[in-house]
């Protein structure tokens, strides 16, 4: 998290993000208290992330606009869904339904379960930037390559718009 936020990659949902998991962490293991839902969330809350990272080490490569890139893509939105709303929802229940877990724990399990809802909102929403991208490389025959970058793809007005923003992965 210090890192992500010197290095200017974290934004305000990200720093809260780790602050509630660091708290709820160490709040369970001084108590003793909530090992088997903290392990169980941590096994539903990572296993996306180095699919993640290797996107985002992709787009650092300058491999954004790539095959590969957009493969990745989708396994990452596919296996973030699947672990952190599906199998995390349910682990967030087990955790709130029982009375010996932290009140701290319980809060930080369903915080993080409805900011992993606002993620795959996004995700969504990428997901539908993804196809406009799409139907314009299909308008002029512009095809992406696997492992670099074509260079037709800079005239074209998504790549371009995207050259402006603020990239936080």
């Amino acid at each position: 998290m210090v890192a992500c936020i010197i290095l200017g990659i974290s934004d305000i949902n990200m720093v809260f993000h780790h602050i509630l998991v660091i708290v709820s962490e160490y709040s369970g293991i001084l108590y003793s208290l909530s090992g088997r839902e903290m392990i169980s969330a941590i096994i539903s809350a990572e296993i996306s992330n180095p699919i993640m990272h290797l996107r985002t080490i992709l787009d650092n490569f300058g491999l954004k606009h790539t095959k590969i890139y957009l493969v990745l893509e989708a396994y990452y939105f596919i296996s973030y869904t699947l672990a952190r709303l599906l199998f995390g929802t349910y682990v967030t229940y087990f955790l709130c339904l029982c009375e010996s877990n932290l009140l701290i724990v319980q809060i930080s399990g369903i915080l993080i379960i409805l900011q992993s809802v606002k993620y795959s909102l996004n995700m969504i929403s990428i997901t539908k930037k993804r196809f406009k991208e799409l139907d314009e490389r299909n308008k002029f025959n512009i095809p992406l390559y696997w492992f670099s970058f074509n260079d037709k793809i800079a005239n074209l007005d998504y790549y371009i718009k995207s050259q402006k923003e603020k990239y936080v992965p």
